[in-house]
């Protein structure tokens, strides 16, 4: 997999329909919201709320206030430029609202969090009163392609699945089993994915499962699979997983001594391959300072390792800031998840 607020569409398929339809494909994330592994932002703290019931497995938009309209659940994982997104979606039937023309659907591509540069994005929406779905797309310099409605049926007081294919350079998308839409895609790629539930309305997101284009490896790729084991990949995953610093500062703690150590020992007995250190925080404070702060941290990780014996050539160390999030910056989950340190292991 490569290192999606306005309205969201769900996409679905039956099971032998969307069985088919993911030959060819691999399952590269699937969220049944048992925990919050993906980071989605949760606000319990306002009239409309969103929030995961860890016991129900189910991600809860609860809009109260129609002149506040909506409610979003908010996380980011990149995908390739050919994939399906399939959601599993829901309305308790004593919460739909006889007068009230509520939606829910999810919205991916590049949105205004955080990437105001990247603005392409698909938007699918379930029109609950109308038995309607609204299929919108915008490019990356965020005109508008194209705005469809579709009248099909639906059960959203039970268990609707929505789902989005695309694949060279169409975009197809299904409720259920039936396939409601084609039309050409924007050049969007992975990003940004935004749950929404609109206009007082309890939406109710069960599942969420991405498929990839299985495309066979690079020889690169295949290059540096033959010169780093499984065994050697997972010290340095331990190793920059357990990475500590002080706060605010650059000072690696002790507790993350052990890990880099072993990753020092691995580097010893095998001298063939590289690796690219990234260095991300969250958004809080002065992005100079956060950019600073980032390329003193992964310095100080290739200077550990130095301290060690491993040569200094075979690091690249590379600071980002707060430019690079892979979750929204407005949870404390979400910071923590920004506040990181990645790499990439070459030849």
């Amino acid at each position: 997999m490569k290192n999606l607020f306005l309205s969201i569409v769900f996409l679905g398929l039956g099971l032998a329909s969307y069985g088919q339809s993911t030959s060819g494909y691999k399952s590269v994330i699937s969220e049944d919201f048992s925990n919050n592994k993906l980071g989605w932002s949760q606000n319990t703290s306002t009239v409309n709320k969103a929030w995961i019931d860890y016991s129900r497995k189910v991600m809860i938009l609860d809009v109260k206030d129609s002149d506040d309209r909506r409610s979003i659940g908010y996380t980011r994982f990149d995908f390739n430029e050919d994939f399906i997104l399939k959601a599993v979606v829901g309305i308790k039937e004593d919460e739909i609202k006889s007068n009230e023309k509520s939606r829910i659907g999810i919205v991916f591509g590049y949105t205004s969090h955080d990437y105001t540069q990247e603005q392409g994005w698909y938007a699918v929406f379930l029109d609950v009163l109308e038995d309607k779905v609204t299929i919108r797309a915008n490019n990356r310099n965020g005109s508008q392609l194209y705005e469809n409605e579709v009248k099909t049926s639906y059960d959203i007081a039970g268990k609707t699945t929505v789902g989005v294919k695309k694949e060279g350079g169409k975009l197809s998308v299904f409720i259920n089993e039936k396939s409601i839409f084609e039309n050409v895609s924007t050049e969007t790629v992975g990003g940004a994915v935004t749950l929404i539930a609109k206009n007082k309305v309890r939406g109710l997101f069960y599942s969420i499962d991405l498929y990839e284009k299985d495309v066979p490896p690079t020889p690169e790729e295949v290059a540096v699979k033959e010169a780093v084991s499984a065994d050697e990949e997972k010290v340095m995953v331990e190793a920059i997983s357990n990475l500590e610093f002080d706060t605010g500062k650059s000072t690696l703690r002790p507790t993350s001594h052990a890990a880099l150590n072993k990753m020092a020992e691995m580097m010893t007995r095998n001298t063939k391959f590289r690796v690219i250190l990234t260095g991300h925080t969250d958004n809080v404070g002065d992005p100079k300072s956060n950019l600073k702060l980032s390329q003193d941290r992964v310095n100080a990780v290739v200077d550990f390792l130095v301290s060690k014996g491993i040569d200094k050539g075979r690091f690249a160390a590379l600071g980002y800031g707060d430019q690079r999030p892979v979750a929204d910056n407005d949870t404390p989950e979400g910071r923590q998840k920004n506040r990181r340190v990645e790499f990439e292991i070459v030849l």
